[in-house]
């Protein structure tokens, strides 16, 4: 646990400009970066481990997935933004630098593209800040009832209000930074 408590923090100042708001894909999407302390908590809270399969929906300048990826999960992100995609592969060389060199091994990728189009049914744990057009969110929450497996980890961040979904609200949560669901064994 202290050797993932250091890779996060050798991390930590490649992110460290203030927070950036900036709406994607014509309004449909949004961007804000994090704090990388949230970040952190967000993904202990659901219990990501070396391994996992982690997806981050809507990845923008990448530090979801670079925090994901320096926890041991096999890490993806998908940014539709082709200014953010660009920015998320300059801050990756930074940061695969910086934990390579340190003797870390890690598996990240970073796709341009817009995530409605890939499957999230192998994945883990699924990262989602919410944001954005109202109707794209009611898609997405439907997209991820419908693909997560059971036993699957959903972290919305920064959610005003947990949505009505059929899944179990874990109690790792803390409104309103992020909700962590758990995907359930059988589904309605």
């Amino acid at each position: 646990m202290e050797q993932i408590e250091l890779r996060l923090e050798l991390i930590d100042p490649i992110f460290s400009e203030p927070p950036r708001v900036r709406y994607t894909m014509g309004g449909e999407g949004l961007y804000m970066s994090s704090r990388m302390a949230e970040i952190r908590e967000a993904l202990a809270g659901a219990k990501l481990s070396a391994g996992d399969r982690f997806v981050d929906l809507g990845s923008g300048d990448g530090r979801v997935v670079f925090a994901a990826a320096a926890v041991g999960a096999r890490a993806m992100g998908i940014e539709a933004d082709p200014t953010l995609h660009d920015l998320a592969e300059e801050r990756g060389r930074a940061v695969r630098e910086i934990l390579q060199a340190g003797g870390a091994s890690l598996s990240i990728e970073l796709m341009r593209g817009n995530f409605f189009d890939h499957s999230l049914k192998d994945a883990d744990v699924v990262f989602y800040y919410s944001g954005g057009s109202p109707i794209r969110q009611k898609e997405i929450y439907r997209k991820l009832e419908e693909e997560l497996r059971p036993g699957a980890r959903l972290i919305l961040f920064r959610a005003k209000i947990a949505p009505e979904m059929r899944m179990e609200i874990l109690p790792a949560s803390r409104p309103p930074f992020h909700y962590i669901f758990r995907q359930g064994t059988s589904q309605k």
